[in-house]
């Protein structure tokens, strides 16, 4: 089992050259970026700094620099966050997807989790890993995100 894990985590993360940037905006957060080479990096690095805690009551959307300073945030936080540090360490614009789940509820399912999309690919928004066999809800694109 534990050698399984270590091959999943190995062939789900990629890896891409940072990118250089030169622009400032208010709802990115900027930090060191420089340890991260790969997507699964991009998880570790958000575990390290943010706890995953549900929303209470309703649905809040936290910007990057607002679940940084909290030290929290659930699924569409960390995907937030996923895509901003993407963004700034690689260039890479990838989109916030809101999908569903296997948990079912009245109508047979609901939109209940964020995940990122990458060049079409969807990686688990807190850890980086790849995903398969998605039904995407609603897809918020980088620029809707961020500007």
């Amino acid at each position: 089992m534990k050698i399984f894990l270590v091959v999943l985590l190995i062939t789900s993360c990629s890896l891409y050259e940072p990118y250089e940037y030169d622009f400032d905006k208010s709802d990115l957060y900027y930090d060191d970026y420089s340890g991260i080479n790969s997507y699964c990096d991009i998880g570790t690095w958000m575990n390290d700094r943010v706890e995953y805690i549900a929303d209470r009551y309703g649905d809040d959307w936290a910007s990057p620099v607002e679940t940084i300073e909290r030290g929290y945030g659930d699924c569409e936080d960390f995907a937030r966050l996923f895509l901003n540090i993407l963004f700034i360490r690689f260039g890479i614009k990838g989109n916030m997807v809101l999908v569903e789940t296997t948990r079912t509820y009245v109508n047979g399912g609901d939109v209940n989790h964020a995940y990122v999309e990458i060049d079409g690919k969807m990686y688990e928004s807190q850890y980086g890993w790849r995903v398969d066999k998605i039904k995407v809800g609603w897809r918020y694109t980088h620029n809707e995100l961020f500007y």
